[in-house]
């Protein structure tokens, strides 16, 4: 980590997570996450459905979209096309930042010149794709370096603060009604956060059987209606911890049955207790 200052409606990148290409061949699903810091996703090559929040967009070859800290999101790569992606996780701080959260940008010549020069720095080409730990694994090397890490960490934010300043992209939302029943199950799961939400409830709301709609969550985020509104209650519980509500009220307000349940969810899907999530910073970064 380095020391940073923010500047009136600027932006300052303060840590780096993970940075690494992922080729995605034909029909290629990443299961649905969140996580604490913003993620960038980038596609160098091909296209893909991503899942955003509660929106499905299409990301096509130059453009890249941006995940806010604890945003769900997922892709899939549809049949017969082959994908290259740049992704990279960050801790950022800034009036500036706000600008990027949610949106897709297109990369005209001169950013992507500038994003180039970050994925250089990174040196993808000098490694196999087999190295364990991959997301921090073209990291840690440059770390390794003198100066490195502190020339990737600049780098990135002047490309961020000049992208902070472009037009934003019409996102290009799939026109079918699989995407719109999807999201539309998405939007009820966030309206029913402490309910005790069933599929043949949600499948109701949506007006589809319940068999068709666990296709479509197999589709879209490979995680299984349950797993995803379980993941959901998780993403708020750690918004809440951080907030410092306590425990107690959490699970109330989540819909548990107990504290100690809650607990013992919040354990399974985390690895670690809510007290222990409350006490520190579980994230490396350089």
């Amino acid at each position: 980590m380095r020391n940073y200052y923010v500047k009136d409606n600027s932006l300052a990148v303060n840590g780096i997570y993970t940075a690494f290409q992922r080729k995605a061949e034909s029909g290629y699903l990443f299961s649905g996450e969140t996580h604490d810091f913003w993620e960038m996703m980038y596609c160098i090559e091909g296209s893909a459905t991503v899942t955003s929040g509660d929106r499905v967009v299409t990301l096509t070859e130059d453009q890249c979209i941006f995940f806010r800290p604890m945003e769900f999101h997922s892709f899939r790569v549809e049949e017969n096309v082959n994908s290259l992606f740049f992704i990279i996780s960050f801790s950022a701080e800034g009036e500036a930042a706000k600008k990027l959260g949610g949106k897709i940008f297109h990369l005209d010549r001169e950013l992507n010149s500038r994003l180039s020069a970050v994925i250089d720095l990174l040196d993808f080409d000098s490694e196999t794709s087999e190295q364990e730990n991959l997301a921090q694994y073209f990291l840690k090397k440059l770390s390794s370096v003198n100066g490195g890490m502190n020339l990737l960490i600049n780098s990135f934010e002047n490309f961020l603060i000049e992208l902070s300043g472009r037009d934003v992209t019409k996102a290009n939302i799939p026109d079918n009604s699989e995407t719109k029943i999807y999201t539309d199950a998405l939007r009820h799961i966030d309206a029913h956060t402490a309910d005790s939400l069933t599929v043949d409830r949600l499948a109701r709301l949506c007006n589809v059987s319940s068999t068709y709609l666990k296709k479509l969550f197999r589709k879209y985020n490979g995680l299984g209606i349950h797993r995803y509104i379980t993941k959901n209650k998780i993403s708020l519980a750690r918004t809440m911890l951080a907030e410092g509500k306590p425990v107690a009220s959490i699970a109330e307000e989540l819909g548990f049955s107990s504290s100690n349940y809650f607990s013992t969810v919040f354990k399974r899907e985390m690895g670690i207790s809510p007290l222990e999530y409350k006490s520190g910073d579980f994230f490396e970064y350089y």
